[in-house]
């Protein structure tokens, strides 16, 4: 029984669910800056806002290298011997599991901008997103990070 070749299908339904993952992002923060911008969630309470950038200075950063970190852990210890297809499904796990904790980093901003209406906590948000599209899953770079060989960089890029 042969088995059809989906991979650049499989390709493309990942990049449509991790830009659903950045549109999230998008749809969030623009609400978060447009309520506090027009005021519409009332003064800003700067006595929290203490609190929140205290935490976010370490929450943010922790979060965005343990989501890198942790994919590269998981990455070195993916088997290289298995089929291309099993690759990828542990690969995109990876991604995932990445981008959501990139995604925690940001919602973390928007919450703490929304709970304290003040727009500051909005600065940071725009470089984590930045990360986030950065690192977004492309055949080069899977290509690069599973050590694939010409035959598999093929498959990965056949329409």
């Amino acid at each position: 029984m042969a088995v059809s070749n989906n991979i650049p299908g499989q390709l493309r339904s990942f990049t449509m669910i991790y830009w659903a993952m950045a549109l999230g992002q998008v749809v969030l923060g623009t609400a978060s800056y447009v309520l506090i911008s027009m005021g519409m969630l009332g003064t800003a309470d700067y006595s929290i806002a203490m609190t929140f950038q205290k935490i976010g200075l370490i929450f943010i950063p922790s979060m965005m290298a343990l989501g890198y970190f942790l994919f590269r852990y998981q990455l070195s210890r993916l088997d290289l011997k298995l089929p291309l297809e099993e690759k990828l499904k542990r690969y995109f796990s990876f991604i995932l599991v990445r981008g959501a904790l990139f995604e925690v980093a940001f919602f973390y901003c928007c919450v703490a901008a929304l709970a304290t209406k003040v727009l500051l906590f909005l600065w940071i948000a725009p470089i984590v997103f930045l990360v986030f599209l950065l690192m977004r899953p492309a055949p080069q770079g899977i290509a690069s990070d599973l050590q694939l060989n010409p035959g598999d960089i093929n498959k990965l890029t056949k329409s």
